[in-house]
Formats: structure tokens, C-alpha cells, sequence
């Protein structure tokens, strides 16, 4: 409501980390397919009522041992779920890291192959500042 209001037409917003159950890294937790199930819901329904601002998630970028089997479980979930247009990006949270493409490089790498949008890097941690590729 307050972005129709604002002339706002597109929101991005940071949802939630998806959280995976322990042992299969390529299975998302059932609670958080169920919390992110609602956010798609919420989606649809402020988008039927102001359909002029679009709406979609940023994804925090899994990383670790399992990272690029998460990005390929979140992708299969979007999917799935048939909210692809759901997903603005993914990109990293918090603080600046030098190092990202240790931290996360190849899950970065798999969302580019799958041509999803890289955002929400910070100065200095992937293409730009640095002159360095992620």
C-alpha cells in the first residue's frame, strides 16, 4: 500500500535464509518450505491488490561444503512451487568479506550458470571495486 502510494513499482526484499535438513544437504527443512510457502502467498496477494508494484525475493547465498546442492534445492523449490518470477536474486547478507569467492564461489557460480541474478554484493566483494571476477 505505502509503495503504490509512494509511485513505487518494483520492492526486492531479503526474506530468509532456507535452512536444510541435517544429513541431506539438497533437502530444505520442512518448516522453512512452509515459511517461505506463506511469503510466496503474501506475494500473491499484495500483488492482486496494488498490481502496479512488483514484488520479488533476494536470497541469501548458501555457503560451505554443500553450497552449490543448496542453490540447486532453492532453485527446485521455486520451481516447484511454480514462483520462479518470485526470485529477484541471490546475494550475500551481512558484513563485507574479502575472499567471497572462497566463501561462496561456487554456488555463485551455479545461480550465474543458471543465469539468476547476482545482487546485493557489497562494494569491494565481487565485480566493480575490485576489477576482480566472483
Amino acid at each position: 500500500e505505502d509503495a503504490a502510494s509512494e509511485g513505487i513499482s518494483w520492492i526486492e526484499t531479503a526474506f530468509k535464509a532456507f535452512q536444510f535438513t541435517e544429513g541431506e544437504p539438497g533437502k530444505i527443512e520442512e518448516t522453512c518450505g512452509r515459511q517461505w510457502r506463506e511469503a510466496f502467498a503474501a506475494r500473491r496477494e499484495a500483488l492482486e491488490a496494488f498490481p502496479s508494484v512488483g514484488m520479488a525475493f533476494v536470497v541469501p547465498c548458501p555457503k560451505g561444503q554443500f553450497q552449490v546442492e543448496q542453490a540447486r534445492a532453492i532453485l527446485d523449490f521455486f520451481a516447484a512451487e511454480g514462483e520462479q518470477a518470485a526470485l529477484a536474486g541471490v546475494g550475500k547478507w551481512g558484513r563485507e568479506t574479502p575472499g567471497l569467492e572462497e566463501e561462496m564461489g561456487p554456488a555463485l557460480a551455479f545461480f550465474k550458470e543458471q543465469s539468476v541474478p547476482i545482487v546485493m554484493l557489497h562494494a569491494g566483494e565481487g565485480y566493480g571495486a575490485t576489477g576482480q571476477k566472483i
